[in-house]
């Protein structure tokens, strides 16, 4: 899902239970993270507005906004995959540290910076 008026997207592999979240913070710094179902405790909705609250300290909340009908989908396919248990899709290279070693090309590649949360 992408908003692209503030220049975030969210992607959930269903299959995986993994998400991805990329934001656009300003000119040149990209928040690039990655997220298990084990990585998040809640998820809340309030209008066009979704937010994801995590277990990192450091990125306490993940927001999207879009339509309201795409928001509450996202929400709702959230709370049926929270119902499920998901192996680690990546057993050697857990999903987060992936997408935080991944995205480390991200800074070369488009020369701009990703902060690195820890994990």
């Amino acid at each position: 899902m992408m908003d692209a008026g503030q220049g975030k997207y969210l992607g959930i592999d269903i299959k995986s239970g993994n998400i991805l979240y990329i934001h656009m913070v300003k000119k040149g710094v990209v928040d690039v993270i990655g997220l298990t179902m084990r990585d998040w405790t809640e998820r809340e909705l309030e209008g066009s507005t979704l937010r994801i609250n995590t277990k990192n300290p450091e990125v306490p909340v993940l927001s999207v906004n879009a339509h309201p009908t795409v928001t509450k989908e996202l929400f709702d396919t959230l709370g049926a995959m929270s119902h499920n248990s998901y192996p680690e899709s990546f057993p050697q290279e857990p999903w987060p540290l992936h997408v935080s070693i991944q995205s480390r090309f991200v800074e070369f590649e488009h020369d701009v910076v990703v902060p690195q949360a820890s994990n």
